[in-house]
């Protein structure tokens, strides 16, 4: 039993178990810097696409607004043309 525990703490995980985590490691149960440093790319590659997702919501979004806002200034445009139809300034 003992020579069992011993042989199997120092073999490579197996493809099943290796593939179940979250960064390569070594056959020693350590974290390679290579595994690190690539968990850590593809961390910060999760993160731009992320706040890349983030900054075309909000482009949409200002663009809505952009919109919205030369509507109004149409709007508002045509209902000072009404105004001065109804009451043209005076002349005194």
């Amino acid at each position: 039993m003992r020579t069992e525990l011993s042989s199997s703490a120092h073999r490579p995980p197996s493809a099943s178990e290796s593939s179940t985590l979250a960064y390569p490691v070594s056959p020693y149960g350590e974290v390679s810097e290579d595994g690190q440093a690539a968990w850590a790319r593809e961390e910060q590659q999760i993160m731009m696409r992320q706040q890349d997702e983030t900054m075309d919501s909000i482009s949409g979004t200002l663009n809505v607004l952009a919109q919205q806002a030369s509507l109004m200034g149409q709007e508002i445009e045509e209902h000072n043309e009404y105004v001065l139809l109804l009451y043209p300034p005076s002349n005194d």
